[in-house]
């Protein structure tokens, strides 16, 4: 196997026998409350509106099969083909445990997770993990701003005419086509056909994201473990010290501090200059939201970074600061762990 690949297959398969259970879980879930509330699962339900959040939990379902037979809602053939596949869920249940203990053991095993990663309040050890087997030491990525790009937090130039990628020259633009073709051989697509060929193209950056008629040009996965890292630090990222009190972590108290910036040099909400005039109508820019989204952004690409600069060092590999810190820039934050 190549460097990593044992993780990535763990992780994978941690992840897809996960899936596979939480489906088989909910299908369950769906037949009981139907027989015994006649719920309508066609209309989608609010998660945040349920005043009965924790009834219908894993744990009760063999409870709640029991209840529908005792109310005839099912029948006797029903109530043992349910709790058959309960007991197939649970077996699916222990299957990923073996799948995250075996993952677990390979991943301490890590000196970037011994030496760094334990040391940052909110990053789990799936978390780890994740990052271990896409990214490895960075070995790859010569820089942080291929880094950024393949988790799908950098920049983006398109052709404003034609919403179509943009390229420096015919050479990095033919790559492209290559790279891209090589990789979808099965489909035989066309990927000239997303490229910009205007004879006076107009080069606008945007964000990364996904733009209906283009091919995604960052790794979905390791933006969503990204996405789920923050949610984890916000939520977690603190350690209760002896008096009882909350000691929020180093990303953490970033967090608070850029989110806090970013309101007062957006204090209101404005329309989308983006959306007015068109079919969609009007949107707003800077609801909390998006202020929640631009801090977790910006935050994200920081710890990257710090990882990025950590991992490369662990190997011996060159590192620099990030190319606006060595023209001008200031206000750069080293890499830095909670203990």
């Amino acid at each position: 196997m190549n460097e990593y690949e044992d993780i990535r297959l763990l992780v994978e398969s941690f992840y897809d026998q996960q899936e596979v259970r939480k489906e088989s879980a909910n299908r369950i879930r769906t037949i009981i409350r139907n027989r015994l509330e006649k719920a309508d699962f066609r209309v989608p339900e609010s998660s945040k509106d349920d005043k009965d959040q924790g009834k219908w939990t894993d744990n009760n379902m063999k409870i709640w099969i029991k209840l529908a037979r005792s109310q005839d809602k099912i029948s006797d053939d029903d109530e043992k083909y349910l709790n058959k596949l309960l007991d197939l869920k649970h077996k699916m249940a222990e299957f990923e445990k073996e799948y995250k203990s075996q993952l677990l053991q390979e991943v301490r095993k890590e000196p970037i997770f011994k030496d760094y990663l334990v040391k940052i309040w909110g990053a789990g050890e799936l978390t780890a993990a994740n990052l271990i087997a896409f990214i490895g030491y960075c070995g790859e990525f010569e820089t942080v701003s291929k880094l950024w790009r393949y988790a799908g937090l950098g920049m983006r130039p398109i052709c404003k005419n034609c919403n179509k990628y943009i390229f420096d020259n015919e050479k990095q633009r033919l790559d492209w086509i290559k790279r891209h073709e090589a990789r979808a051989s099965k489909d035989k697509k066309d990927f000239s056909k997303y490229t910009c060929t205007c004879s006076e193209p107009q080069r606008i950056e945007v964000v990364q994201r996904r733009v209906k008629g283009l091919p995604i040009d960052y790794n979905p996965k390791l933006k969503t473990y990204m996405y789920r890292w923050m949610s984890s630090v916000i939520k977690a990222g603190y350690k209760v010290m002896e008096d009882g009190k909350k000691r929020p972590g180093g990303y953490r108290r970033y967090y608070d501090q850029f989110k806090k910036k970013y309101r007062e040099v957006h204090p209101k909400e404005i329309d989308n200059p983006r959306y007015l005039a068109t079919k969609q109508g009007t949107k707003k820019k800077y609801t909390d939201g998006h202020i929640n989204t631009m801090t977790m952004r910006k935050v994200e690409k920081m710890f990257l970074q710090h990882y990025w600069m950590t991992a490369r060092q662990m190997k011996g590999l060159p590192t620099r600061k990030p190319y606006p810190m060595d023209h001008g820039h200031t206000g750069y934050i080293e890499p830095f762990t909670d203990e």
